[in-house]
């Protein structure tokens, strides 16, 4: 067998399926099933040749690991707030693989922010609010900014963490209500900052479950 005609990706392939079926296996679009077939003739060859062909594609999978991704400009993302914040009564952070990391906490006003902290190219923070306090008009994208911009502002009084700027994405919604700007959901609305980047904030949606009113919106700052 000629090894050099033998790719990660098809060694991987035989690994997953050792037995000479090559099955389907839904790891990677790039992996061939048929590459498998025809390249990796498993029945005549020895166990111990299969078991170092397979510690082999061990070690290239772990490699691999930590190479995927690396071409991401942007580090780890931290958390936004931290536990003993002001007003918050109760406070979770997970992190979600190299590049993402979620917190929610709830106010000692009952109101509950779901913050998604994440992005490679951009760097993005998504933000939802729940609240019994928010206005709610079903389609009406200046409701929606209105209920964004309360938001912003009671974020902001938590001091978080943020690149961003958030009375001043505020600003930027309640400016565009008032020019009559916001056309659609999901467009973006320049922030008016000093900053080379120009940063976003975009209204994403708004929904009203009972007495609770949550509006999601995402701040955007990029390309890096």
């Amino acid at each position: 067998m000629d090894s050099a005609h033998i790719n990660r990706e098809t060694i991987l392939q035989a690994l997953l399926d050792c037995d000479g079926s090559c099955r389907d296996f839904n790891f990677s679009e790039r992996i061939s099933r048929q590459a498998c077939i025809n390249i990796i003739d498993w029945k005549p060859m020895s166990h111990g040749l299969k078991l170092t062909i397979i510690l082999f594609t061990f070690l290239l999978v772990t490699q691999s690991a930590f190479a995927i991704g690396d071409d991401c400009p942007l580090d780890q993302p931290k958390a936004i707030l931290e536990n003993k914040a002001p007003n918050v009564k109760t406070y979770r952070v997970k992190t979600i693989g190299a590049h993402e990391i979620q917190e929610v906490f709830t106010l000692t006003s009952g109101e509950t922010f779901h913050v998604k902290s994440w992005g490679c190219e951009y760097v993005v923070l998504t933000i939802r609010f729940e609240s019994r306090n928010l206005p709610y008009q079903k389609l009406s994208l200046n409701t929606m900014a209105q209920s964004a911009s309360i938001a912003l502002r009671k974020l902001a009084t938590l001091h978080p963490n943020t690149i961003f700027n958030l009375n001043a994405a505020a600003n930027a919604l309640e400016r565009a209500i008032k020019q009559r700007l916001l056309r659609e959901v999901d467009e973006p609305i320049t922030i008016d900052t000093k900053s080379e980047l120009s940063p976003t904030v975009t209204l994403v949606k708004s929904r009203k479950l009972g007495e609770i009113t949550s509006i999601e919106l995402e701040l955007a700052l990029g390309p890096m």
